[in-house]
């Protein structure tokens, strides 16, 4: 989670503690579980980092080499990278998340501080190419998690025929 508060120091605190409140909400309203959460939050800090950073271009990337177009929205990114994750993670909550998403987005679209229209579609699209390039690495990273009935655990050693 360390990557979210990086990125926290890049891009308006809002955006991205408001969308790490939200991934919190997801994973619980799944009931993922402790391991497969680690897993969630590396991969939705890897994407938000790696988006806000591919516009900002001061650190080292995580694994998306920073090529956003210049006058992109971090902000928008922050939270397009987020949801893109979000939802290919829990697409039974994309309705939920859309809800989300079009909230965050007015609010940076509004308001003091408010982003242009044009910084913002810059910065959903590579929001979106992050959160694209970050889940097809870590889809094929090899991580499956277990999955148990209601009620039973799942056993770390080898099943045996007796």
């Amino acid at each position: 989670m360390l990557a979210l508060g990086g990125a926290a120091g890049l891009a308006r605190a809002d955006e991205v503690t408001d969308w790490n409140q939200i991934m919190l909400q997801s994973a619980l309203a799944a009931s993922t579980s402790p391991l497969a959460m680690s897993r969630v939050g590396a991969t939705v800090a890897a994407s938000v980092f790696d988006a806000v950073n591919g516009i900002e271009r001061r650190y080292t990337s995580i694994h998306v080499e920073p090529a956003a177009d210049r006058g992109a929205s971090r902000r928008a990114a922050a939270v397009q990278a987020a949801y893109a994750v979000l939802v290919n993670l829990y697409p039974a909550q994309t309705s939920t998340l859309d809800a989300e998403r079009t909230a965050s987005l007015s609010g940076i679209s509004s308001g003091p501080g408010a982003d242009n229209g044009q910084s913002i579609e810059r910065g959903i699209a590579w929001g979106q190419t992050v959160a694209d390039a970050i889940w097809a690495w870590r889809s094929t990273d090899g991580f499956v998690p277990r999955s148990a009935p209601a009620g039973h655990q799942v056993s770390r050693r080898p099943h045996r025929d007796p």
